[in-house]
């Protein structure tokens, strides 16, 4: 069997309440909670990190979207551009009147 030593630390009221509180939430003794925490960073710390990688992916997708997304409207304002360009000119050539021939010769 493994010998117990025992840790005695001392916190300010408002820190053992919330400890308190913390144990509470998790259905762990106090005992327990401080143990989980203090000691079991690299599970906590590996939770984090699968949730910030998870989180990072979507972001990453939302953003590859919106770029998607910008470039098809880019291409269609170019497309629209185009169109009025040409609507522009036909417009503004069938306004002047040709000149006759017999004025260029």
């Amino acid at each position: 069997m493994t010998a117990i030593r025992r840790i005695t630390f001392l916190v300010a009221p408002e820190q053992k309440s919330r400890l308190t509180n913390h144990a509470r939430a998790a259905k762990l003794s106090v005992d327990e909670y401080v143990r989980n925490r203090a000691l079991d960073d690299d599970e906590l710390l590996k939770a984090l990190t699968v949730e910030l990688r998870a989180s990072m992916a979507a972001a990453v997708s939302r953003v590859d979207e919106l770029i998607r997304r910008l470039e098809e409207r880019d291409r269609a304002r170019a497309g629209r551009d185009e169109q009025v360009r040409v609507r522009t000119y036909a417009e503004f050539a069938a306004l002047v009147t040709p000149v006759p021939e017999h004025v260029t010769r």
